[in-house]
């Protein structure tokens, strides 16, 4: 570690400790207050034949594309969707790309990067008793570090008790999940996979050529058919005497109906996104919120929070009455394939399965946890209930929106005392008259928190800010973790854009730009380096106004794809390379201006973009989600004691 990181380290580190037998390795708060997303730096950086083919094969055949398709020869872009993109290897054929006019200049460029990339040792991030204490979190067979739930900070606890409170909260309960065998496992993934083949076949002329070819190399392509189940630690729920619980988190993606399930996603977003109580962000709430024109003695505010909503959805009911409502409203969603949707949105919710260690679960009711329709769905579901009441209570309810399972409103009290209040418990009843879910509604009052919003309502006027859980550790990613350097723009653009836009009030927007930029000064930031990408970031949020159409419009561009490495060379030296022996070398022509041979067509290629993606970090390193690679302690199996 050089002298310069070793003055400017973090000096705010925290973790929870939340072990009761085993003692965690000494040390272990300066290695985990850096947070699970700190990324030590990888012993060697990258050398030209470490990286050849994941960059340099790949940003040719990127170039070659580019040609290729040069004036719309490819499919049709409205009917692609990226989330479903699977690489296929595919090469264009020569005689659709100058070979000897690229080929000639690519290899220039790789023999300059080549000089550039030579092998040397990384010089390390973290101290001699911080690799220690990592070593011995690794080596240790007793212990896991697991995230806590609402991003509060790494916690530290026994791997038994861990999966003891998974079984407790959530698998031993035999009214929500079912344990297979191994054999029925086998079974049910083979019947899952029938069941996906039948739907691509019987819907085929309902699903875009993309979509079709995209979910059959999915199918092809899976090695894992089951999802994965793991938990998060309420820490801040476990106070006064309250016992530690958990969060569910299923993990769908690389399994068998993950791609089917961003295909109901994409459908069925159509739908939820027309639902009366829908928004977007909580810019947006904000923004609606201060174009009221509030009475100011009437009004209060008011939350409510539905009980474990995924979970208690009924399935097969909550799917039958999305159906009926697309059939009986199908002039509102005339983009919406209706039949291969709720075919498919049944497969998905029903044949939920994952794994826990050496267990293997199918979750029985409810919305399935983890997969890409479970938000659309439920908001949805409790979307056409809200369509019920909406009308009767439109003298009361002056605003009323709702994310997912939270709401919030603005009623208008009658100045009658008693038919108010009548008039408030019915509205709780019909709240709470959708079958299956339960909602814990508050006490109207003139200050709320909601999402991540604190709203207050005075005079009529409505005033917001920041509303942050009180166990937030607030570890922001160090300076010296080995990050991509446009981490801390990102960090400041992204906290300053909450700060400038969700609070109405500037004495508090001022203290608390200030309070962040402490808070990042004792994450090992200097002040001299952070002052100017906080101006920036300042002046660009106080003129946001929402998004524009034109934000997706790009210039065309090629990936130089590489995994990040501070001693590697810098980009504007990369960038340098391209531009003097690709993209405009002395004495050629540009390479914008070159077309595709046999079409005439030009790509127009302007930029090159350098895009890192990032070694492992705290969190790979020490993850809890493969139960099973934590082989030294008792099996998953052995805690399970089914209700």
């Amino acid at each position: 570690m050089s002298l310069h990181v070793y003055q400017n380290r973090p000096t705010h580190l925290a973790f929870h400790d939340l072990t009761t037998v085993h003692k965690p390795p000494p040390n272990l708060r300066s290695l985990l207050g850096l947070g699970l997303n700190f990324i030590p730096t990888p012993r060697h950086a990258n050398n030209y034949s470490k990286i050849y083919s994941g960059t340099f094969d790949r940003l040719r055949r990127n170039l070659h594309l580019k040609f290729h398709f040069a004036g719309g020869a490819n499919d049709n872009q409205s009917e692609y969707n990226p989330r479903l993109y699977v690489p296929t290897g595919w090469t264009p054929p020569p005689w659709t790309f100058p070979a000897a006019q690229l080929d000639s200049r690519l290899d220039a460029f790789e023999k300059a990067m080549k000089k550039l990339f030579k092998p040397r040792r990384g010089r390390p991030n973290l101290m001699p008793h911080q690799q220690r204490a990592l070593d011995d979190l690794q080596a240790n067979p007793n212990l896991l570090v697991v995230p806590s739930d609402k991003n509060l900070g790494p916690c530290v606890i026994e791997r038994d008790r861990y999966i003891q409170i998974i079984m407790r909260d959530h698998l031993n309960d035999t009214n929500t999940y079912s344990l297979l065998t191994p054999r029925l496992a086998r079974d049910t993934a083979h019947a899952i996979r029938s069941h996906l083949e039948q739907w691509i076949k019987v819907h085929k002329d309902s699903l875009s050529a993309s979509d079709k070819a995209s979910l059959r190399i999915h199918m092809r392509s899976n090695q894992n058919p089951f999802a994965r189940f793991y938990g998060t630690l309420k820490v801040h729920k476990a106070t006064n005497g309250r016992p530690l619980t958990s969060r569910p988190i299923v993990s769908c993606p690389g399994s068998l109906l993950h791609p089917l399930g961003i295909w109901v996603d994409t459908q069925l977003q159509k739908v939820a996104q027309r639902q009366r109580s829908y928004f977007k962000s909580s810019f947006e709430l904000k923004q609606q919120l201060l174009q009221l024109d509030i009475p100011p003695f009437r009004a209060r505010l008011f939350t409510a929070d539905a009980v474990s909503m995924y979970t208690n959805i009924p399935t097969n009911r909550a799917i039958s009455i999305i159906r009926t409502h697309l059939i009986h409203n199908s002039n509102r969603y005339p983009d919406v394939e209706i039949a291969p949707l709720i075919e498919a949105l049944r497969l998905v919710m029903t044949n939920n399965v994952f794994t826990f260690g050496d267990l293997t679960f199918k979750q029985k009711n409810g919305t399935a946890m983890g997969t890409p329709p479970a938000p659309p769905f439920a908001n949805t579901y409790y979307g056409i209930h809200e369509d019920s009441f909406f009308d009767d209570f439109r003298p009361f309810l002056l605003f009323y929106k709702r994310f997912i399972d939270d709401i919030f409103g603005i009623w208008l009290c009658h100045p009658d005392p008693v038919i108010d209040a009548q008039q408030w418990q019915t509205f709780q009843q019909r709240v709470n008259a959708c079958p299956g879910l339960t909602w814990i509604i508050s006490e109207r009052s003139n200050q709320v928190d909601f999402m991540d919003l604190t709203i207050t309502l005075k005079d009529g006027l409505i005033t917001t800010t920041l509303y942050e859980k009180p166990l937030n550790l607030h570890l922001y990613i160090p300076a010296h973790s080995a990050h991509p350097p446009g981490l801390l723009p990102g960090v400041v653009y992204g906290t300053l854009f909450r700060i400038q836009t969700l609070c109405t009030d500037a004495q508090d927007r001022l203290a608390r730009t200030k309070q962040f930029f402490r808070r990042l000064i004792l994450r090992g930031y200097q002040a001299d380096k952070i002052r100017p990408v906080f101006e920036k970031a300042i002046a660009r949020a106080q003129t946001y106004t929402g998004p524009s159409e034109d934000d997706d419009a790009r210039d065309p561009f090629v990936i130089f794809h590489v995994q990040y490495h501070p001693q590697d060379p810098p980009s504007h030296v990369i960038q340098q390379a391209w531009r003097d022996l690709v993209s405009a070398p002395q004495y050629k022509m540009p390479l914008h201006r070159i077309p595709n041979p046999s079409t005439q067509q030009r790509p127009n290629i302007q930029r090159m973009i350098i895009a890192y993606s990032r070694p492992m970090n705290l969190g790979n390193m020490l993850s809890h989600r493969a139960l099973e690679q934590h082989n030294n302690g008792p099996p998953a199996s052995s805690f399970y004691q089914p209700d």
